[in-house]
């Protein structure tokens, strides 16, 4: 696939229907197989440049063309493929299924010589030095749906610029001196058990052709702990440099490294994010460090906003913020990629509804950009096997989880009238998708009300969870010291306080979870979308707003300071806190000395980005 220059081909989209078959294979058997096993069909539902969902293998196919016969022997090569500058990008989920099977192989492999699939895009080093070298790209701890998908995309897209300039695009810092290309490695930042409770992202992953149990590499898989991020402690300056030589770090939707991987801080190279700066890593400087936050308030609305604002610059567009580099080009953006990243700045963004008041205007810009220059039609080419949770209303009005296949989802967020060649039925091949209808799907996927009521209460407390370590600055002589002072967590859910209060044991499996994440303080932050109604007697509009509550839980003393800072110290009034009345009796039974109070939040901007720095500090 790797070898075939653009310059022998007339068109991209000639590219495209030319490389198809090609890009459908993929080997057969264990994933760990070396590359001379024998080349399949990669999915039924892979046509073009998706993923797989199936497996199955094509048959009666036509006689392929010289060039797709190029691609096949490419593939099936037992030497190593020099990268060049003209080499073509392999389409979004194709190139990460490629960089999960490349890390396993490898890992599997005694020797660097029986390495004949090199990482795309991957150069040998001018001294012929053939160790790989990685640029880990990962989320934050709670591993939602930003998380996840700006960590593929970005390394999508740092791959993608690296065709035109590699070593614009390396973090590594320039006081490396051997500062070459290190191959970017999407991790997603949870245990591999845990990606079904989210099902917003399994969902959008499935459309954009990402298969989560093949093609992703996640935080507690062998490869990823022994030979991503098992570098250890460094004991010598050596040992340092050689890991910072091997192996650096971005940050993608938070600012500081997590405790349990803090023997890796001195490789983290770069940060993207939207989040308050921790103050960490603060060898990584501009343009390596952007943190798009400023005055307690988001820039933008998600990390996929500032994925996009990065591809943007390949294009010569009025919504890219800076200007575009040399290589612009006219060419679509891949399909999976655009679907990907709009779905998140979409979610995130509450679809840029103002009530909600989360998105900005660069992640207007972002959406505009993604709606504009993307090929969308290619996304509905074929009807597809695979299967997408959904919620559907039963006779008895309650929402029940059901399974529809992925080309109805497809075609009811394009719109009704459209065939499977991506054409409307007036024949208008200017496709694009319904932005409500994704969101609503996505939201669904998530929100959906029988799912969370029927989530067992750990499971609620640790879907959507984040960790923040407190300090305490102390006057000393010699001027303040900050020291730790513990940790205090926050999770977000999508239950009304009282259905979560209403869970099974809740109390217990809460301060449970509390010693078994090491915090102090624990604070559940609800998020929910109530129905309302305007208009006169005759014409009633429905409608919906947001409504927010917390639920805090902690030792006795300190849940009572903390409700009165909530309530009386400045810095915390925007969120318009509010003491719920519960009525008669308690409604959460905790052991003595435990406490908790239900807390009404009036603006409903306030999400946990603005709520972390306020808590943090009240314990600093």
């Amino acid at each position: 696939l790797t070898s075939i220059p653009f310059s022998t081909i007339t068109s991209y989209s000639t590219a495209c229907n030319a490389l198809k078959p090609a890009l459908l294979l993929r080997r057969t058997g264990s994933r760990h197989s070396t590359p001379n096993t024998t080349l399949v069909a990669r999915t039924s539902c892979s046509t073009g440049a998706r993923g797989s969902c199936n497996s199955s293998t094509t048959q009666n196919q036509s006689r392929p063309s010289p060039t797709t016969t190029v691609a096949m022997r490419a593939l099936n090569s037992s030497t190593n493929t020099e990268f060049t500058t003209t080499t073509p990008m392999m389409m979004f989920p194709s190139y990460i299924a490629r960089v999960t099977d490349s890390i396993r192989q490898r890992s599997t492999t005694t020797t660097t010589n029986d390495l004949t699939t090199p990482l795309p895009p991957h150069r040998k080093d001018d001294d012929g030095d053939k160790d790989p070298k990685y640029n880990v790209i990962m989320g934050n701890e709670a591993g939602d749906a930003d998380s996840i998908i700006s960590a593929l995309g970005y390394a999508y897209v740092k791959s993608l610029a690296a065709h035109a300039n590699p070593q614009t695009m390396d973090p590594a810092p320039s006081t490396n001196s051997n500062n070459d290309w290190h191959t970017p490695i999407p991790i997603v930042s949870i245990l591999r058990e845990d990606m079904p409770l989210r099902r917003d992202v399994v969902n959008l992953l499935t459309m954009a052709g990402i298969n989560i149990e093949q093609d992703l590499l996640y935080l507690d898989d062998a490869v990823v702990q022994s030979t991503l991020l098992g570098g250890g402690v460094p004991t010598t300056s050596n040992a340092d440099a050689d890991a910072t030589n091997h192996t650096i770090i971005t940050l993608v939707d938070h600012n500081k490294l997590r405790s349990n991987l803090w023997h890796l801080e001195g490789t983290v190279a770069e940060i993207m994010d939207h989040h308050t700066d921790e103050g960490f890593h603060t060898t990584t400087t501009t343009p390596n460090r952007e943190i798009a936050f400023s005055d307690r308030t988001a820039l933008v609305g998600s990390t996929c906003t500032l994925v996009t604002e990065r591809l943007t610059r390949f294009y010569d567009t009025e919504t890219t913020p800076d200007p575009p580099t040399t290589g612009t080009t006219t060419r679509p953006v891949d399909p999976s990629l655009g679907l990907a990243l709009l779905g998140v700045i979409l979610l995130d963004t509450v679809n840029m509804c103002d009530d909600a008041g989360k998105g900005t205007p660069r992640d207007d810009a972002a959406i505009r950009f993604l709606m504009r220059c993307t090929d969308w039609k290619r996304l509905l080419e074929d009807d597809e096997p695979c299967r997408v949770t959904v919620a559907t209303a039963s006779s008895d009005g309650a929402e029940r989880e059901s399974l529809s296949s992925l080309d109805s989802v497809r075609k009811s967020i394009f719109g009704i009238g459209v065939d499977n060649g991506g054409r409307s039925k007036d024949g208008n091949t200017d496709i694009v998708p319904d932005r409500t209808m994704l969101y609503n799907h996505l939201r669904d996927s998530r929100s959906d009300e029988s799912f969370w009521r029927e989530m067992s209460a750990r499971d609620a407390l640790r879907i959507d969870y984040k960790r923040f370590e407190t300090s305490k600055l102390i006057k000393q002589e010699g001027g303040i010291k900050s020291t730790t002072n513990g940790a205090f967590g926050l999770s977000s859910v999508l239950l009304p306080v009282s259905s979560i209060l209403a869970k099974h044991d809740f109390g217990t499996t809460a301060v449970r979870y509390m010693k078994e994440t090491d915090v102090d303080f624990l604070g559940l932050l609800s998020f929910v979308m109530v129905s309302n109604a305007r208009g006169g007697d005759s014409a009633v509009v429905p409608s919906t707003s947001p409504r927010r509550e917390m639920l805090l839980i902690g030792r006795t003393v300190e849940v009572a300071d903390m409700v009165r800072y909530l309530l009386e110290d400045p810095s915390a009034s925007f969120l318009e806190i509010a003491v719920e009345e519960e009525g008669a009796g308690s409604l959460l039974s905790l052991d003595d000395g435990w406490d908790y109070k239900w807390l009404a939040q009036g603006n409903p901007k306030g999400s946990r980005k603005q709520v972390a720095p306020i808590i943090g500090d009240f314990f600093t």
